[in-house]
C-alpha cells in the first residue's frame, strides 16, 4: 500500500468517524429532549399536586366550603385574600402550561387535560371574579385564551366538587352495601 492509498483510506475512515459522531450527537440530542420534556411534565404534575394538596388543607377547605355555601360575607378579609391568592396562582400556573404548549414543549394530550381543568376552573364564580381582577396583568395570548374559555363558561352551572363527590360516594357505598347483603356467607 503506497502513501496515496493510505491517505485515501485515512480520509475514508475519518469520514465514517464524522458520520458516526454526528449520529451519536443526534441520539444524544434526542435523549436530552426527552429528558427535558420529562422534567417539564414532572414539574407540571408537581404544581398540580401542590395546588390540590393546598385545596385539601382542612383550614383552607373550611374557608372554601363557607364561601361556597354561605357567600362572601361569611369569610373574613384575610380569608378572602388567601382564597384570592390561591386562585390567582392557579391561573399563573396554567399560563406556564399554555406557554410550554405553544412553544412545543408540552404535548397535546397534557395540554388537553389542562384545558379541560381550566374550563372548569374559570366557570366557578370565585375564579371567574378573580380572573377579571388579574387578567390585565397577564400576557396577551393567554389572556385572550382564558377570556374565550370564560365566555364559553358563562351561563354554565359550575358547582363545587364536594356535593357531587358526596352524592357519588353515597351511591357507591349503597351499591356496595346492597352487594354485600346479597352475598351469602
Amino acid at each position: 500500500m503506497d502513501l496515496t492509498q493510505l491517505a485515501a483510506l485515512g480520509s475514508f475512515v475519518s469520514g465514517v468517524a464524522v458520520v458516526m459522531s454526528l449520529a451519536f450527537v443526534g441520539l444524544q440530542m434526542r435523549q436530552a429532549n426527552r429528558n427535558q420534556r420529562s422534567l417539564m411534565q414532572q414539574g407540571r404534575s408537581t404544581r398540580h399536586v401542590e395546588m390540590l394538596l393546598r385545596l385539601g388543607d382542612p383550614q383552607f377547605t373550611e374557608v372554601m366550603t363557607r364561601l361556597q355555601t354561605k357567600g362572601v360575607d361569611a369569610i373574613s378579609d384575610a380569608e378572602l385574600q388567601t382564597v384570592y391568592f390561591h386562585s390567582a396562582a392557579t391561573f399563573w400556573s396554567y399560563e406556564d402550561s399554555f406557554l410550554q404548549h405553544r412553544n412545543g414543549m408540552l404535548d397535546d394530550a397534557s395540554w388537553s387535560s389542562d384545558v379541560l381543568a381550566l374550563k372548569r376552573i374559570v366557570a366557578t364564580p370565585l375564579n371567574s371574579c378573580v380572573w377579571h381582577v388579574i387578567r390585565d396583568g397577564i400576557g396577551g395570548d393567554y389572556q385572550a385564551f382564558v377570556d374565550d374559555l370564560a365566555a364559553q363558561a358563562a351561563g354554565t352551572n359550575a358547582r363545587s366538587s364536594g356535593p357531587q363527590l358526596r352524592m357519588l360516594l353515597q351511591h357507591a357505598f349503597a351499591a356496595q352495601s346492597a352487594e354485600g347483603a346479597q352475598t351469602p356467607e
